[in-house]
């Protein structure tokens, strides 16, 4: 399998209800803009034993991470990077993601939210090949591990890139 990277550019939620279309109000989960790699990987840590650390990138011109992904050399289903903080999501309708597969293949991703000691989930998200925004809806999120604490309490972000082949039993 070649070896593919995901490049994101914006991570941006949007907030919910009530608000006129262009009129939606932002919360930054992050903005990507490091000034090196050693700045990006102090907050994007691999989370398992053989997950290469987070890089930096450019996407037209744009400032981006980038999460490297060469299952050839990497026997896991997937790999997957987290980051710290505290966001009060509460209010939030969806998540936008600007991102970009490389190499002209896409793949597939799953996005975590830590609250309490469990997770939201959204699982199986297809990125294209090429540049996109992906809009997830936070009413897809299931409940992972456990009960989440609430969308006021996420303390973490774990993006999640899985082999091209979606596992049978996973």
């Amino acid at each position: 399998m070649k070896r593919i990277a995901i490049l994101f550019f914006a991570g941006v939620i949007l907030l919910q209800a009530g608000v006129a279309a262009g009129d939606d109000k932002t919360v930054l989960l992050d903005d990507c803009r490091y000034a090196s790699a050693e700045a990006a990987r102090a907050h994007w840590k691999p989370v398992e034993k053989g997950c290469p650390p987070v890089g930096i990138g450019t996407i037209g011109g744009n400032a981006a991470l980038k999460l490297p992904c060469n299952f050839g050399a990497n026997k896991d289903w997937q790999l997957i990077w987290e980051r710290s903080g505290k966001w009060d999501l509460s209010n939030c309708r969806r998540i936008a993601m600007d991102v970009a597969a490389d190499k002209g293949r896409g793949a597939f991703m799953m996005v975590y939210l830590r609250s309490g000691d469990a997770w939201y989930r959204y699982t199986w998200l297809y990125v294209p090949p090429g540049t996109n925004t992906l809009t997830l809806q936070c009413k897809h999120f299931t409940d992972h591990r456990g009960k989440p604490a609430g969308w006021d309490k996420i303390t973490a972000v774990r993006l999640a890139v899985v082999r091209e082949e979606k596992p049978a039993d996973r």
